[in-house]
């Protein structure tokens, strides 16, 4: 797969060293010269410089032949204009959006190019209510028709992955750690991350793969 990231900051860096961790090719574009030259030395090599919004830059970077694209820079307008050219000019088969500014989530649809939308402010607003869940596979966050979930799983002492490392989870195909949640610490869910008994474990599963991502941690 070949994944476009528009946005070098926290967000888009942390995706994109995540998806060439797992072997995926990535393209990465920041139209902030100091963010590009702090970026590590596995992500300067697939940056370029230039403003995602302009259809030029994105042809620079490969949009013709992305899989995907991911809109993550800290302005709401400038990722609904990529998704916008992604999807409705170059065709791209999936496109995901970071939402900044939660007030403005009805903004993001389909009818504008944006497959995807995740707002971190609703997804730390449903982690808090979910604390009564506990011990249950819960759907935390329906995105765009119920297409994608956000979904948690308590892993109990009895389970088989304790001890394992993120990495070495065997998920359902598509299904993607966002969090693990630990006591009262978030932890950024890396593949050497070792799962231990307690931990919830949030990942980002298409809709019909829900049961599949408990079965998995069960």
């Amino acid at each position: 797969m070949f994944a476009l990231v528009a946005g070098a900051g926290t967000v888009g860096s942390y995706v994109a060293g995540s998806l060439l961790a797992e072997g995926h090719e990535v393209g990465l574009i920041e139209k902030q010269p100091h963010i590009l030259s702090t970026l590590p030395p596995q992500l300067s090599p697939i940056a370029i410089e230039g403003d995602a919004t302009e259809p030029s830059v994105l042809e620079r970077a490969g949009v013709r032949r992305a899989d995907l694209v991911l809109a993550a820079t800290g302005r709401d307008e400038d990722n609904l204009v990529v998704c916008f050219l992604a999807k409705l000019e170059y065709r791209v088969a999936r496109t995901v959006a970071r939402v900044n500014h939660p007030n403005n989530t009805w903004m993001y649809g389909k009818d504008v190019g944006v497959d995807v939308a995740i707002s971190q402010a609703h997804i730390m607003s449903h982690l808090i209510q979910a604390e009564i869940e506990v011990g249950q596979l819960i759907p935390l966050l329906a995105l765009q028709e119920g297409e994608v979930a956000l979904v948690e799983e308590t892993i109990a002492a009895t389970s088989a992955v304790v001890g394992r490392s993120i990495g070495m989870l065997n998920l359902p195909a598509g299904a993607v750690p966002v969090a693990l949640v630990r006591g009262t610490r978030v932890l950024v869910p890396t593949p050497e991350v070792l799962v231990q008994a307690g931990d919830r474990l949030v990942a980002l599963a298409p809709a019909e793969q829900e049961q599949a991502v408990g079965a998995a941690l069960r």
